[in-house]
């Protein structure tokens, strides 16, 4: 029978944004759990989700200039249009 070893992991994510008058506002965010599997893939999952919570919190600030830098970019769509071929006009 194999031993399995639990490992710790933490991570931290900060971010600092200027508040556009010569300001800046931060979060900080530290997690930590126990694996006994893949520490690198708990890892990259903390990870997002201290990203997640960070940024959610500095989208909340008083300062536009914040809460719009804080903000994911909008999703970009295709403007691709595709028309049958039994209606294509040649």
């Amino acid at each position: 029978m194999s031993e399995q070893h639990q490992h710790q992991v933490r991570v931290t994510y900060r971010r600092q944004l200027s508040d556009g008058r010569y300001g800046t506002e931060a979060a900080e965010l530290s997690l930590e759990d126990w694996t006994v599997d893949d520490d690198e893939l708990l890892a990259e999952l903390l990870l997002l989700q201290a990203a997640r919570l960070v940024n959610r919190q500095l989208a909340q600030s008083q300062s536009a200039q914040v809460r719009s830098a804080a903000s994911p970019p909008p999703t970009q769509r295709s403007a691709e249009v595709r028309v049958p071929e039994d209606e294509a006009p040649f």
